[in-house]
């Protein structure tokens, strides 16, 4: 809009409000995959009907939605929790692969992957769909998958759900992400340096 200057800031997160817990060291009898989100946009996970009731019959997991509680999917293990500000943090670090499913279209591509970085702070790799903002939170096969179609999705899910070692050095690599981009303590720094200098 004729600006001679942008500066780009991220949305980022209180690390200290996340705790990594060592549960990628310890092998659990069912692997939990969690959603977070609303029921405005619970939706999307439409997008993964298929991935994932393929992947039921040859995987066992649990699809964890934290936020809404209206998405059905027969021979899916699914279980509802409702948010709560004080326990999203647990809620979500009690998971193993955070998903982030997308349409591409112009709403979709101006979302701030606030999820996925939720996730990463959490410990947990992630996975989501090839669109907006997604494709640059997710360092593909470092701290998760980035996915474009129904195989990919099970492709990488499972690669997740079947690999203890996989998961832990993902969610490791994910919350260096996060404490090097997407945290409060990174960017106050510079939101400060950036208003001293427009005033100048």
């Amino acid at each position: 809009a004729g600006a001679k200057k942008v500066e780009i800031l991220p949305t980022v997160i209180n690390t200290d409000r996340y705790i990594l817990e060592n549960k990628q060291d310890m092998e659990p009898s069912v692997i939990r995959i969690v959603w977070i989100g609303s029921p405005s946009t619970e939706f999307y996970l439409n997008l993964l009907k298929n991935p994932l009731t393929s992947l039921s019959k040859i995987i066992k997991f649990k699809l964890i939605i934290i936020g809404a509680n209206k998405f059905k999917l027969d021979g899916v293990d699914i279980e509802f929790i409702e948010w709560n500000e004080s326990s999203e943090v647990k809620d979500i670090s009690e998971c193993h692969i955070g998903i982030m499913p997308l349409v591409d279209s112009p709403w979709e591509n101006g979302k701030c992957g606030y999820k996925l970085i939720q996730y990463m702070a959490c410990g947990l790799p992630i996975v989501g769909s090839n669109v907006g903002v997604n494709a640059e939170i997710i360092d593909h096969g470092k701290n998760g998958f980035i996915v474009n179609n129904d195989s990919e999705w099970i492709k990488y899910l499972s690669l997740l759900i079947e690999s203890q070692t996989m998961r832990r050095e993902m969610g490791l690599k994910g919350l260096l992400t996060v404490e090097k981009k997407y945290c409060l303590k990174v960017t106050t720094p510079k939101l400060v340096d950036y208003l001293k200098e427009a005033i100048c």
